[in-house]
């Protein structure tokens, strides 16, 4: 099992001008790399605890893919019910509530992930990938769109 704060360390030390035996890495190449296992680890080691607590339940008629399903949609729901009392009955909105409540829903999808064979790291590039897919494609629409109007 790698050490990875062992590897954090020594990387800021690297990049402060330690040399490594020899293998000096004087710019910021270092210092990026542990930022990013750094955040490789919260995110995993937030899957994991979550999953975790989701073990330790008892379930007794659903599934953990099932629970965390549910569980987002509750989540989900109460995100609605904050932001509807602040549209419709001009309540203050709570953001701490409401980031508890994404936090929640956080969670959830990191037990489905797990449950499906997906890290939640996984989940966040396929994301990604599918977002700039969409603004790629909305890009190609509104230049369509201008160019037809142009011609006009």
């Amino acid at each position: 099992m790698l050490d990875y704060e062992k590897i954090i360390k020594d990387l800021t030390n690297w990049a402060d001008g330690d040399s490594c035996n020899n293998c000096p890495c004087m710019d910021d190449t270092c210092y990026l790399a542990a930022e990013a296992i750094q955040k490789l680890l919260t995110i995993n080691h937030f899957q994991s605890k979550s999953v975790g607590e989701a073990q330790n339940m008892n379930f007794r008629k659903v599934d953990m893919l099932t629970y965390a399903i549910l569980s987002m949609n509750g989540a989900a729901g109460k995100l609605s019910d904050i932001v509807e009392k602040n549209i419709c009955q001009g309540q203050d909105m709570d953001v701490h509530d409401l980031a508890e409540r994404l936090g929640d829903v956080v969670r959830s999808v990191a037990v489905a992930a797990y449950d499906i064979g997906y890290s939640l790291e996984d989940i966040l590039h396929l994301s990604m990938q599918k977002l700039e897919q969409e603004y790629k494609n909305a890009g190609d629409i509104r230049r369509s769109i201008y160019e037809v109007v142009k011609g006009i």
